[in-house]
């Protein structure tokens, strides 16, 4: 059964599936054939709400209340698996986000609770290290949702 599906914002004939299995398909609606593409393992859709966000060449697959995330290089089919650090998931999201910096694709991620980071995705680094000293700041400064611009370039936080 499809859990999600993201239309592909360079070929509006292809659009990327996830299954209920935690399979990532690719189906073309022009020639209405479908081709798997990989399995995410660590994605968890029988359970949580997936979350898809499409970034052509990469897809981010994300549990909204849950853990895991994987974001897939669709070309290569490289995954980059991700994990945020429990904090009453149950109840807060977990985002991702694309973003434009410097004309690459980056990642906004949570890496823990009210924590954020940026990764470059070509070369899988983090390009902030955002480690607060919970004692010296002692407030919540980042939530659990994430909002992109349209040009990709700026992005805000919200509850």
């Amino acid at each position: 059964m499809i859990e999600n599906a993201i239309l592909n914002d360079k070929n509006l004939e292809e659009y990327f599936l996830f299954t209920d299995d935690s399979k990532l398909i690719k189906y073309n609606k022009k020639y209405n054939s479908y081709k798997y593409l990989i399995k995410i393992e660590t994605i968890n859709s029988k359970e949580e709400v997936i979350v898809l966000k499409l970034m052509y060449p990469y897809i981010s697959i994300t549990e909204e209340k849950g853990l895991n995330s994987a974001v897939i290089n669709i070309e290569t089919l490289e995954v980059i698996y991700l994990k945020i650090e429990d904090y009453h998931s149950e109840v807060s999201s977990y985002s991702n986000e694309f973003c434009i910096i410097n004309d690459e694709i980056h990642l906004i991620t949570q890496t823990k609770w009210n924590t954020i980071n940026i990764m470059k995705l070509k070369t899988k680094e983090m390009i902030t290290d955002i480690n607060r000293d919970d004692e010296k700041f002692g407030i919540d400064y980042f939530h659990s949702n994430l909002l992109v611009s349209k040009d990709y370039k700026h992005f805000l936080y919200y509850c």
